[in-house]
Formats: structure tokens, sequence, C-alpha cells
């Protein structure tokens, strides 16, 4: 019993502590798995400890269980999965336990291990449930208790383990003020041991990019997200897993995850000059909901949806967010505005979500109003501030709004000359243009029938300016990658009074709820702003196209239909955020026969294996000599007596204890002692006459203690 509870001190804290750590490999959160954790931990545990004809009974349970689910047709399916994935964690948590047990060092090393985690777990302001935390550190407590004791010089019992068995009431006691206190909401900041720890990680992944560019963001000629923005070399890629995105809405579009937007081009790089603290992002979200819902559109959904999304940074380490357009972080997410792009508050990787939300381009009426660039008035914007009430918490007045756009024109529209060349070519471009919008298509358009190419060379001495730039793109290159054609068509869009930036993120193609966007899919690309809209993407980099819209329903006018003012897709529609579909009450029509077949199955397993292990006890009793079945006769006498509690003490002869007995039952009873004693310490002799008689007692004894337990019960 000590070594079982020794175990379990170990094993079922570190198994329950692992479930709550590996929740993205079960795919599980909440209670339920650390219950089922600690259940398959402590049979786990039982089987080790079983005898042989207890871990038959078990691994048979488990093969006839797994046979009727093929057999039926249930498969392992996802709802056998994620058990499964626990009971592996289990197992490797017991056998990490086991191993330690036969050497402290193991122990020891472990335990540290443990420790380091937790430290680590706490500066990285992990979100760790409370019964992770509790269980990784009773085991660091216990594996210390236990070191201490072995290391203690003892008389008398010098078994650890036992000691260690005994002191679990005292460990016990000892965490459960810990398990009462609140746990603040707000973890510890540990803002200066984050700075250096960020001062180091950049120092290292600085001399990295030295030896290993394909590990880090883009260095000179190698594809990946940067921080700056030169214009000019060839590219080389060595792909890597940048980011991982999730998405918990139907997407097939193109996807833009916007890093760094700049404001300044010198004729070779872009420059960023705004430092600001204005929420841009949530004034452009709000514009174009307005413009949107200022149309009286019959459904709203036709037009503009949102998708909620996580992104996790991988292999790419920057200060800035990857955010999709016309989007808001939830307010959990670590992130500050400044220069109307997002940077993370803490170290160069996030794990955060976001919703974003798509614009139909496809939809006649967002054509209309790209092309109108209706004015948003007060009432519009009221209306946008309601909608988005559940996404935008702060506070977003209309003057705010105001001010906003009049920081557009004074940032994202400085003065700009083309060449005589240049100006007469885009007014050749531009001739019969009725609107702004109708104008960066054209645009878009001339610059995308271009090539493109990642190896255009370096620029040539003699580009020093904006205009020098477009000449050399627009009539002597005419060739490029992604950083070309952006420049070059914020620098047009500018040259007719249109607000415009350049963009650094990534760009890719999404069709699943989860992917991944690899290093070489980093992505430049032009924004431009349209009064009474916002901020919209343009894409003039040759063969890449872009699509980002979606079929509408038959009353796209208003005209009719029943009105739908809301942005918001129904989830629960689709699949639910661990990819389950969520069915309809009353439509759960499978089938659950297979659990009965399964009980049956077990019940007829149990039955059979208990007839077989009779008669192979039996068969094997009738080949002992007499010596031994008075020997197993009296083993099972004792055990029956144990039942009734009478027990052996500590030290106690054979005679001694039927002396004692025989005060608690009738001495007829105990007649068996005799001749089991001298089964044991007699000479051999022939015991078949003694048998038959011992036989008979045994079964008076089973009927007095059986009758001894139910008048206790009464």
């Amino acid at each position: 019993m000590t070594a079982f509870i020794y175990d379990l001190l170990y094993a079922l804290p570190a198994g329950v502590a692992a479930t709550a750590l590996c929740r993205n490999f079960t795919g599980r959160e909440g209670i339920l798995p650390m219950v089922v954790a600690a259940a398959l931990e402590l049979i786990c545990v039982l089987f080790v400890h079983l005898r042989l004809r207890g871990r038959v009974i078990f691994a048979g349970t488990i093969a006839v269980g797994i046979s009727v689910l093929f057999i039926t047709g249930e498969g392992i399916s996802e709802s056998f999965i994620w058990p499964a994935k626990i009971l592996i964690i289990c197992v490797i948590c017991l056998l990490l336990h086991k191993a330690a047990s036969n050497d402290l060092r193991i122990k020891a090393g472990i335990a540290l291990i443990c420790l380091v985690t937790l430290v680590i777990l706490m500066i990285t302001k992990t979100d760790v449930a409370p019964v992770a935390f509790f269980g990784i550190f009773f085991f660091i407590i216990a594996s210390a208790a236990e070191l201490i004791q072995a290391y203690w010089k003892k008389e008398g019992d010098t078994d650890a383990r036992r000691h260690v068995v005994f002191m679990l009431p005292f460990l016990i006691a000892l965490f459960i003020p810990f398990m009462c206190i609140d746990i603040p909401q707000k973890p510890y900041d540990w803002k200066i041991v984050k700075v250096i720890i960020s001062d180091i990680r950049d120092g290292i992944e600085t001399i990295a990019q030295t030896f290993a560019p394909w590990r880090s963001w883009d260095n000179g000629d190698c594809m990946g997200f940067s921080e700056q923005a030169n214009i000019g070399g060839s590219l080389t890629g060595y792909p890597y897993k940048a980011i991982t995105i999730t998405s918990y809405g139907e997407d097939d579009h193109r996807m833009y995850l916007a890093g760094k937007s700049f404001d300044t081009f010198s004729g070779r790089k872009w420059d960023k000059k705004d430092a600001s603290d204005t929420d841009e992002r949530s004034y452009d979200l709000l514009e174009s909901v307005a413009a949107i819902m200022q149309q009286n559109p019959g459904n709203l959904r036709d037009h503009l949806q949102s998708v909620r999304m996580r992104i996790k940074y991988e292999g790419v380490r920057t200060r800035y967010a990857f955010l999709p357009p016309k989007s808001s972080p939830e307010t959990s997410a670590e992130l500050r505005q400044k220069g109307g792009d997002m940077q993370l508050l803490h170290g160069r990787s996030a794990d955060y979500y976001v919703y974003h939300y798509r614009m139909n381009r496809s939809s006649d009426l967002v054509d209309r109003v790209l092309k109108e660039e209706r004015p948003i008035d007060r009432k519009a914007f009221a209306l946008a501030v309601q909608e988005t009430r559940d996404i935008i918490n702060q506070e977003h007045s209309f003057d705010g709004y105001e001010e906003y756009t009049g920081r557009i024109y004074d940032i994202y529209l400085p003065e700009t000359k083309l060449s005589g060349r240049a100006s007469e070519y885009l007014d050749e471009l531009l001739d019969g243009a009725a609107c702004d919008y109708e104008k960066l298509i054209r645009i878009e358009g001339a610059l995308s029938g271009f090539r493109y190419t990642v190896t255009p060379g370096d620029l040539p001495e003699t580009v020093r300016t904006q205009a020098d730039f477009v000449d050399y793109l627009l009539f002597d290159k005419q060739e490029g990658y992604c950083s070309y054609f952006a420049t070059a068509f914020v620098i047009l869009a500018r040259a007719q009074g249109i607000p415009a930036r350049y963009v650094q993120g990534y760009s890719t193609l999404t069709s699943r709820k989860d992917y991944e966007v690899l290093s070489d899919r980093a992505h430049a690309w032009p924004e431009a702003y349209l009064d009474g809209v916002g901020w919209v993407i343009f894409e003039p980099t040759p063969g890449f196209v872009q699509s980002s819209g979606w079929e509408t329903s038959e009353y796209e006018d208003g005209s009719g239909g029943e009105p739908v003012h809301s942005i918001y897709m129904d989830h629960k529609t689709g699949p639910d955020e661990d990819g389950q579909g969520i069915i309809p009450d009353g439509q759960d029509h499978k089938d659950h026969g297979w659990i009965t077949v399964l009980i049956i199955s077990v019940a007829v397993f149990l039955l059979v294996f208990a007839v077989c292990d009779r008669m192979i006890r039996r068969y094997r009793y009738s080949k002992m000599t007499g010596r031994d079945k008075i020997l197993v006769l009296s083993q099972k006498n004792i055990s029956l007596l144990k039942f009734a509690g009478i027990r052996i003490r500590d030290g106690e002869t054979l005679r001694e204890f039927a002396q004692r007995a025989a005060c608690l039952i009738p001495k007829e009873h105990l007649e068996f002692t005799a001749i089991y004693e001298e089964a044991l310490y007699g000479p051999h002799r022939s015991y078949e006459n003694a048998v038959a008689d011992m036989e008979k007692q045994r079964k008076e004894l089973i009927s007095f203690v059986i009758c001894k337990r139910v008048r206790h019960l009464v």
C-alpha cells in the first residue's frame, strides 16, 4: 500500500499538471480534461501495482472495448482521440516518475527543470491553469522532501519512501492555504526583467542574422518581413514558418496582414515620420462601417462581415503586430498604437486575437460607395459606433474622426512632383476617369501589366528622387518585385491628390481554418485613402490577384427583404472553436447502440475470464501434493479471517494468533492453524487425509464469516 501511495503521490499531480500545460496537444480545455487525467493516472498506477490476474483483466477489457468500437463502425473518432492523448501524457509522467524513483539524481534534475519552467512561465506571463501551477509546485516540494529524507542518517525504519508517504497529510495541509488564496487577474509585469531579456535576445538575433539569415527577418537580400524598406537589389528565399493563423469564419480570399506602414519616400528607401498615438485603426474601421450603413443596405452582412482570427508568432521576430485590414484587436491583446501601426508591448513574440472586417469588393453597393466618396455625417458615425460597441471599447467622437481625417492629408499627401514625361503618361492613363477610385484602378492595372522578378538588380546611382524612381520603373526597367510597384503606385496616387501609404507585411491565400504563413509570403502593397470610405488596399504587383468578395443575397440594394443590421457572423451555425459542428436541437440522430454492445461484451469477457480462471485454479489444485494443498487452504483461511477483521499482528506466531483469535470466534474455526504450522515447519509427510478435513472446515469458516458480516451490516 505504501508503494502505491508513493507512486500516486508523484504521478497524479504530474499527470494533471502536464495535461493542463498540453491543452494544445489534447485539444481540450476546462475541468473535464483534468478529471480525466486524474482518473487515467490513477488507473495507470493501479495497473502497475496489480498482480498478473488483474493486469490481464484490465488489458482484456480495453481490448474488448476497442474491438467493439471497430466492429460497430464507431472507430477511433475525435471523441476518443483526446482521452487517448491524455492517457499518453499520463503514461509518460508515470514512466518518468519510475525512472526518477530509481535514481534520486534524476528526480532532482526533473524538479529543477520544473522550477525553471515555473519561473519562465511567470516571466513570460503565460496563461497557465492554477491546477497546473499547483501540480508542478507540489511535485517540487515532494521531491525536495524526499531528497532531504534520503540524506538524513536514520535508525530503525530507513525507508525514505515510507517517510514521504507519512508526510503526505502535512504536504496537503501546506497546499490548502495556497489553493484558497485568490489568484490576481493581472499578472506581475516583470518589466525590468523583460527589458533585459529582450535586449539579450535582440543581440543574439542580430548575431544569428549574420550566419543564418533564413532564421530571422529580412536582412538585405533575404525574403521576409522587414522593419526597413529599402528599394533595390535582388532577393533570395530561405522559407521558414513565420506565423500561424486560426480563422473562426469562412475565408477564401487573399489575406493582407499589415506589419509596418511608411509615409515618406526619399527616392531609394521609405521612412516613418509619424509617431502619434492616435487610434487610426478604430477610426478607419468606424469610417468604413459608417460608409456602408448610410447606404441603408437590406442585409449589412452582404457587404461587411466580421471574422475572428488568432495570430501566433512562430519564427518571425519583430515589435510590430500583424493585423488584417479593418480589424480591431481584442482588449486582452497587449498592443499599442504608434503612427497608425500596432506594436507589441513586450518582447518580439505574440499570440493574440483580432476581429477582421471583410469588405465585399464584389458587391454593387460597395462599388458605389467606393466611387461616390460620400462624406460621413454624424448620424452615420453614431450608427457605426453603436454597431461596433462590443469590439471597439474606447470612446470615439465625431470631432475626433474629423481631426483624424485632417491628419491623413497632412501626413500621407506630401508635395509630390513627377517628371514631364511621367505626368504626360499619367494624364493619358487617367483620361476620362470619373472618380478617384477609378483613377486608382487604372494605375493598379497599368503597373500590374509589367513583369515580376525577384532579381531586378540594384537601383542606378542616378535614381535620387521620387520622380527619378517613377521614370526608372515606367520607362526603363519595367520590372521588379512588390516593393517597386507598391512604391510607384503610392507616388502616382499622391500626384493625383489622393493620400496613399506604403505597407509591408504578409500576403497569403486563405482557404481553411488553420494555416501557416511562411517567411517568403512577405509582401509590400499600397493603401489609398478615399473620403468617406477609409483606407483601401490595392494590388499593383504583377501576378498578385486581390480577391475579397462573396455572393450577396437577392435584396442587395435594400429594395426588399428583412433588414439585418449586423456585421457579425453567426459563428454558432458553423464550426465551433474546436472544429466540431454544432448540431441543432432535436437533430442528433446518432445511434448509441454501441454502448449497450460494449457493456455486454465486457460483461461476457469478465464472465468467461472468471470461469476459465476458476477452472485453471481447480486443475492446478488437483495436481498439488497434500502439503501444498494444506498451505493453499490455510492461506485462504488467513485471508478470509482478515476479511472478517481478524488479522495476524507483526511478529505474532500462528499459535499466538490462534490463542488471541479464540476470544473472537469459535475454536473449531481455528484448528487449521496447528496443521498449517506443522506443514510450514515440521517434517515432510503425507497430508492427504488432513486435506479433506481442512476443506470441510473451510466451508464452515466461510459460512461463519458471511453470517458475521451480514449481522454486522444489519
